[in-house]
This record gives structure tokens, C-alpha cells and sequence, in this order.
């Protein structure tokens, strides 16, 4: 069984990490879903801040976890083009 992205379990659907929000709202990080590492939000926020009050602070200050892809780091504004070898 693995996590869909609103955070159930659903047999055969797969996670696709977390993002670490920062406090103006835009993605800082990506970590790949593990079930001993990242399992929830709050292990995921571990992950990235291992200290209890750092965190802590961390999230009064707006910072946040949510599931995401990864592809949501890269901006609105860049152009991707196809490179030939």
C-alpha cells in the first residue's frame, strides 16, 4: 500500500514526496515519500529540520509540508527545451 497525494492509503497509488513551503508561500525543498523517514508532514519537517525547537520556530514562522512532485521548485517563468545529443 502506498500514500496518494491528499495523504490516504490507496493500494497502488503512489506518493510523490513532500515540499517544504516557505513562509512567502513558494517551494524550498523536496523529499522523496519513505515509510520510515517521511512518512507524514510532520516527519517530513523532520527530515529537513532535525532540531524540536528549531522546527518549532520554523512553523510559527510559516513554514509548512505538503505533498508534491518535486517539479513544483522549478518557477512558472522557465522554458524548457530539448537538447539533441
Amino acid at each position: 500500500m502506498n500514500t496518494d497525494t491528499a495523504g490516504s492509503t490507496t493500494p497502488g497509488a503512489a506518493h510523490p514526496g513532500w515540499l517544504l513551503i516557505a513562509p512567502d508561500n513558494r517551494p524550498y525543498a523536496w523529499y522523496s515519500y519513505d515509510r520510515v523517514l517521511s512518512y507524514d508532514e510532520i516527519s517530513a519537517m523532520a527530515r529537513f529540520e532535525p532540531s524540536d525547537s528549531v522546527r518549532d520556530d520554523m512553523v510559527r514562522a510559516g513554514w509548512a509540508v505538503c505533498a508534491g512532485s518535486g517539479v513544483e521548485l522549478v518557477g512558472d517563468g522557465c522554458a524548457f527545451t530539448k537538447a539533441s545529443a
